[in-house]
């Protein structure tokens, strides 16, 4: 389960993940759920704001009937790929 990067900041996403020994499944599920929400939004996730996320998570759970489950997992990701790729202001990564 190998995961190309397409541009700078998933590899750094990647990188932020190996770096923590993560599993290839989990990088995986991990990927896959910042890229959901970068699709969704059609932008990349240091640019999504927390009302943004709010919204996205309220839509999968009313709209696409995500489970907690699901939804946790998709909050953990997006909280973990916030604080490592944007950083403390909110810039995008150099």
């Amino acid at each position: 389960m190998n995961i190309t990067a397409r541009n700078k900041w998933q590899q750094r996403f990647i990188d932020a993940m190996q770096l923590r020994s993560f599993k290839p499944k989990t990088q995986y599920a991990y990927f896959r759920a910042v890229r959901k929400l970068s699709v969704f939004y059609n932008k990349p996730p240091y640019k999504i704001t927390e009302e943004e996320l709010c919204q996205y998570f309220l839509h999968r759970k009313n709209v696409d009937k995500w489970s907690p489950t699901t939804c946790e997992l998709h909050c953990v990701v997006s909280s973990f790929t916030i604080k490592k790729q944007v950083g403390v202001n909110g810039q995008k990564p150099s």
